[in-house]
């Protein structure tokens, strides 16, 4: 499970300027099938694949299932879901999440702050999440990014991460910290999107 908090994954520079209004209209994580975001991980020469595979029900939800690739096999998929409160994950792998975790609310306050407790393959966990909002750079470009700072504890090990997502991209820079693991850092360096049908 560690890795369900690490996908579903650059220094903050704050003289970037905010993103173009018009980017308000834009969702925050954009989940078109066949879309593609690529990450260069910290440390190593591979990179992490994340692909909007194909729509598929959780239960009654409908969701759409991510998968992602290291060395072009598959290492992780996970049912994720936009709803009007937030963005939820329904499912990690081949196990459901009760309930579904909310991993960020588009619409919170900054500084907004929430907790939920979970079960996924009949073990529980709590998660803490607080959101914000920074200016961030990476090989993708320059946002205002929602960020979402989280805090996992499952099976007396805890995860912290923290996730940037940019309006029209989804998450573009994401650090998981475990223990004292050197921490994992992620970040986009290609989106590609399916052309209009």
């Amino acid at each position: 499970m560690r890795t369900c908090f690490c996908l579903g994954l650059t220094l903050l520079v704050t003289t970037i300027p905010a993103a173009p209004a018009q980017d308000a209209d834009k969702p925050l994580y954009p989940l078109q099938i066949g879309t593609k975001w690529t990450y260069q991980v910290a440390r190593q020469d591979e990179r992490f694949v994340v692909t909007a595979a194909k729509e598929e029900k959780v239960g009654e939800q409908n969701c759409v299932k991510l998968e992602a690739r290291l060395k072009g096999q598959v290492v992780v998929t996970e049912h994720v879901a936009v709803l009007p409160d937030g963005i939820y994950r329904f499912k990690f792998n081949d196990a459901a999440i009760e309930p579904a975790l909310c991993f960020c609310k588009p619409a919170a306050k900054k500084g907004e702050k929430w907790e939920v407790k979970f079960a996924t393959g009949g073990k529980n966990g709590t998660a803490k999440f607080e959101q914000s909002e920074e200016a961030v750079e990476v090989p993708f470009g320059k946002f205002k990014a929602v960020v979402v700072r989280g805090e996992v504890i499952e099976n007396e090990v805890t995860i912290k991460t923290t996730v940037w997502f940019a309006p029209g991209c989804g998450m573009v820079r994401q650090v998981i910290e475990i223990g004292e693991q050197p921490p994992i850092v992620l970040e986009l360096e290609n989106m590609e999107t399916p052309a209009p049908k």
